[in-house]
C-alpha cells in the first residue's frame, strides 16, 4: 500500500484539459466567416463599418476567412452593441463630391438617392469611405455608359430609374430558354394579352442580351416593384414604362 503522502501528491495532480477538436474549431470559424458575409450582403453600413475595421484593425485585408476567430467576433461584438468606426479615407474626395453637388443639382440629387438607396441615408461626403465614393463614381459612369450606347431613353441623357452598382467580376446564371410550341415558334400563355406578351418577351430578350443589362431590370424590380422579377408578374403599362425608360428594343 503506497503511504498517504503519496496519495495525496496523486490527489493534488493538475487535471490534463484536452484541446479543442480541430473540426469544432473549423465548424466555428466557418460560422463566424459567414456571419460577417451576411451581415455585408444584408447591411451596407455593416459592409462599410467592416472595411474600416479590417483597414484599422487588420491591415486592410477584407476577407474575413483570413482573420482569427477573436478578429471576427470582436467586429461583432462591437457593431451589435452599436459602435462605430469613423470611415477613414474618404477626406480627400470629400471636397470634390460637395463642389460638383453646389455645382449640379442633378448631382446633388444623384449623390443623395445613391446615398439613401446603398447607404445609411445621411449624405455628407465627409463620413463616408473613399470606397463607398469610389462605388458611387462608378455607378454615375456606368449611368452615363448605358447612355452614350443608346440604352437610355431615345431623346434622353439618362435613365428616369436607376441601375445598381456594377457586379462585375460575379459570375452571372445562364440564360433560360424560351418556350416553344409544336410548332417552334415561342409559347404565349393562354388566355394573355397579346400586347402585354409582347412587353414580356422584349424585356426578356434584353435581359439575355447582356449581364448589365439584366442587372438593370433587377434593379429596377427590386427598388421600384418590390422585388418582383417575373415581367409576366406585371401589368403591359408597369413593362411599357421600363421599355420607355431604359430603351428596350
Amino acid at each position: 500500500r503506497r503511504p498517504l503522502q503519496w496519495q495525496t501528491r496523486l490527489s493534488a495532480r493538475p487535471t490534463r484539459l484536452r484541446a479543442p477538436h480541430p473540426g469544432l474549431l473549423a465548424a466555428a470559424m466557418d460560422a463566424v466567416v459567414a456571419t460577417i458575409k451576411s451581415m455585408q450582403r444584408a447591411d451596407p453600413v455593416a459592409k462599410e463599418q467592416w472595411w474600416a475595421y479590417c483597414d484599422s484593425e487588420g491591415g486592410g485585408v477584407r476577407d474575413p476567412a483570413k482573420h482569427d476567430v477573436a478578429f471576427l467576433q470582436n467586429f461583432i461584438a462591437n457593431y451589435q452593441s452599436g459602435s462605430r468606426i469613423q470611415a477613414s479615407g474618404g477626406d480627400e474626395w470629400a471636397p470634390q463630391i460637395k463642389e460638383f453637388q453646389r455645382k449640379s443639382p442633378n448631382f446633388k440629387a444623384c449623390w443623395a438617392s445613391y446615398c439613401e438607396t446603398y447607404g445609411d441615408g445621411k449624405s455628407d461626403p465627409a463620413k463616408k469611405s473613399k470606397d463607398f465614393i469610389i462605388q458611387f463614381i462608378d455607378f454615375m459612369s456606368l449611368q452615363t455608359l448605358h447612355a452614350l450606347n443608346g440604352v437610355a431613353t431615345a431623346g434622353a441623357f439618362a435613365p428616369t430609374r436607376m441601375v445598381a452598382p456594377s457586379t462585375a467580376g460575379y459570375l452571372m446564371p445562364p440564360a433560360k430558354r424560351p418556350r416553344t410550341d409544336s410548332s417552334g415558334g415561342q409559347a404565349v400563355a393562354s388566355g394573355s394579352d397579346p400586347q402585354k406578351q409582347a412587353l414580356v418577351d422584349r424585356i426578356k430578350t434584353f435581359q439575355r442580351a447582356d449581364p448589365s443589362q439584366k442587372e438593370a431590370w433587377g434593379s429596377h424590380c427590386d427598388i421600384n416593384l418590390g422585388g418582383v422579377r417575373d415581367p409576366a408578374r406585371h401589368d403591359a403599362v408597369t413593362l411599357q414604362d421600363f421599355v420607355d425608360n431604359y430603351g428596350v428594343p
